[in-house]
């Protein structure tokens, strides 16, 4: 499996696992996807995989998704303060 069919997949996961939860939100994948879009345009721009998840996702998706990836998860700091390195915005190009 590539790398995006490996993300995908743990995105639809987590989103099917909490829409079994009280308070789920079914426009929750939409989002999900777009920001998985976000980051293979930061990666397609030559950033590491790591930088460009943990500024497109946060908390227990990010980690699940760096799990997925073979990569460390976040560290104590990286959750509480944010990601380590700010990648710069995308211009809206859709």
């Amino acid at each position: 499996m590539t790398t995006h069919q490996t993300l995908l997949s743990a995105l639809t996961e987590y989103d099917r696992k909490q829409s079994k939860k009280a308070g789920y939100n079914r426009y929750a994948l939409g989002h999900y996807l777009k920001a998985l879009q976000n980051t293979e345009k930061y990666v397609s721009l030559g950033y590491p995989l790591r930088n460009a998840l943990t500024n497109c996702f946060q908390g227990r998706l990010c980690d699940t998704l760096l799990r997925a990836a073979s990569l460390p998860i976040m560290s104590k700091e990286e959750a509480k303060y944010g990601p380590s390195i700010r990648l710069p915005e995308l211009p809206d190009a859709d």
